[in-house]
């Protein structure tokens, strides 16, 4: 509710009524949520703000874990959470997440014979994800 998210849900079942895309929509509106609170972390640890950046890692969580419930294949949402604990410093989180990031890519890509991900996603946009999934290994 703080963050407004309703009337961007509430278009979502007029699209499609396949409860499969309502969930992968509502995953990709959860991570662009995500994705702004990653930015709002890394602003408020530069500035040494200790409740911004508490507010914006709660953020983060509180929007990639239910957008990866949503859609287990959601690369971005593991990515975010991985950035997210590698700014505060909890290593062996940040791997975890980007080793599940990587194990979510390797499927899809196993899969992608049977489906044309080209697509859905632009060709180099897999392995631009992998790239910084790993990079996220190297913190």
């Amino acid at each position: 509710m703080e963050r407004n998210l309703v009337p961007s849900y509430e278009t979502l079942g007029r699209q499609s009524t396949v409860p499969d895309i309502i969930r992968a929509q509502v995953s990709h509106i959860l991570c662009l949520t995500g994705n702004q609170a990653v930015g709002l972390l890394a602003k408020a640890l530069e500035m040494n703000d200790a409740d911004n950046a508490k507010k914006a890692y709660q953020l983060v969580m509180n929007a990639f874990e239910p957008a990866i419930a949503l859609a287990k294949n959601q690369v971005v949402a593991y990515a975010g959470i991985s950035a997210a604990y590698g700014m505060v410093s909890k290593r062996s989180e940040s791997h975890e997440y980007a080793k599940r990031g990587l194990a979510e890519l390797a499927e899809m890509r196993r899969f992608a014979p049977n489906v044309n991900l080209n697509r859905v996603f632009p060709p180099e946009a897999l392995d631009q994800m992998e790239q910084h999934l790993r990079s996220l290994l190297a913190w």
